[in-house]
């Protein structure tokens, strides 16, 4: 009897555990498209993106980003240090952003967005990631709005 006992608590975990990642999927799939390769918006405003980070059309990536700058999180390596220490930047302007694109979008930077295929992107409940959290993008698929929402050029 107390083996059939653990056997059942068992199997009630792990349906709780799969009724809880279905519900998360639901949640997650709510807000982002589910295969952003065939999502053409994404498509057209990701290479776009890809584009200008290569030619160093800093303007046209100012326009990707839209007028609230002061909402965009970056972190860029704290000058003169070897180590993982950061620095976070406080953007206000556009301005900030073009005086700062050269730090921001260096030749390190440039290569990882590079070698980054739409389907290397990860698709989480946060966002869209870029490589390992260096670039971050909220899609808000209802009405198609694509939001730059952290920049992170850091070691």
């Amino acid at each position: 009897m107390k083996r059939r006992n653990k056997y059942l608590i068992l199997f009630l975990l792990l349906s709780l555990n799969l009724s809880y990642a279905q519900g998360q999927m639901k949640i997650y799939n709510k807000f982002m498209p589910i295969d952003l390769n065939r999502d053409s918006n994404f498509i057209k405003y990701y290479n776009s993106f890809k584009r200008c980070v290569k030619t160093d059309d800093s303007l046209e990536i100012a326009k990707l980003i839209g007028n609230d700058f002061s909402s965009l999180n970056v972190v860029l390596q704290k000058e003169g240090t070897k180590t993982h220490e950061v620095v976070r930047v406080k953007l206000k302007t556009r301005g900030d952003f073009l005086r700062l694109y050269p730090k921001i979008f260096d030749a390190r930077m440039k290569k990882v967005i590079g070698s980054q295929a739409i389907k290397d992107l990860v698709l989480m409940p946060e966002g869209i990631m870029l490589s390992h959290g260096e670039i971050w993008w909220k899609y808000y698929e209802d009405t198609k709005i694509i939001k730059l929402v952290s920049i992170a050029n850091s070691q």
